[in-house]
């Protein structure tokens, strides 16, 4: 019966081994995968500066077939889709960068933004609104919410997200000029 456990023991100890040989590799593949990642990643900042959004993409494309599920690369795809008005194959990108990761207001903030794109305007505030929760000093999304109110006709939203937007970022004249005219739709002076 001592023979029959002790081969029952060299049975795990050479399961453990290659449980551990196969984790090793995946390990191996894994960090060189984030290596050539990283590493597209900077050869498409270096085409989006020189303004070769199309190379960009391609790069980033490489990067996802290697990283699919990576939040980062689906929301450069999605910025890059945006940029490129592409705004179907953008939506599907951020959509799955925010299942991804639901507590990046940037990825809400960019849904929101390829929504009020294509006239989605609830799904826009939807997202929209999710971005200023996450992050409530984003002049951006505050003034895209706004944005947004006044194509759903609705002032005092506006006027509200507007104001916030100049609040935040008074330095920045065109929030200043869209809350002006959220007040003379509403009849009201500032």
């Amino acid at each position: 019966m001592t023979r029959v456990l002790g081969l029952g023991r060299q049975e795990d100890r050479r399961t453990a081994l290659a449980r551990f040989a196969e984790l090793s590799k995946k390990s191996k593949e894994d960090a060189e995968a984030q290596r050539q990642v990283r590493k597209l990643v900077e050869q498409a900042k270096s085409l989006v500066d020189s303004r070769d959004l199309n190379g960009a993409l391609a790069r980033m494309e490489e990067a996802r077939a290697l990283r699919p599920s990576d939040h980062t690369v689906l929301f450069r795809l999605a910025s890059l889709n945006y940029d490129l008005e592409r705004y179907d194959i953008a939506r599907n990108y951020a959509q799955e960068a925010v299942a991804l990761t639901p507590s990046e207001w940037l990825y809400h903030f960019l849904l929101g933004l390829i929504e009020s794109r294509t006239g989605h305007w609830h799904q826009a505030r939807t997202s929209l609104d999710v971005a200023v929760r996450l992050n409530p000093s984003a002049a951006d999304a505050y003034n895209a919410l706004g944005e947004v109110a006044m194509h759903e006709g609705d002032s005092q939203r506006a006027i509200a997200a507007f104001g916030r937007a100049v609040k935040l970022d008074p330095q920045q004249s065109a929030y200043r000029v869209n809350l002006d005219a959220a007040l003379n739709a509403a009849g009201q002076k500032r």
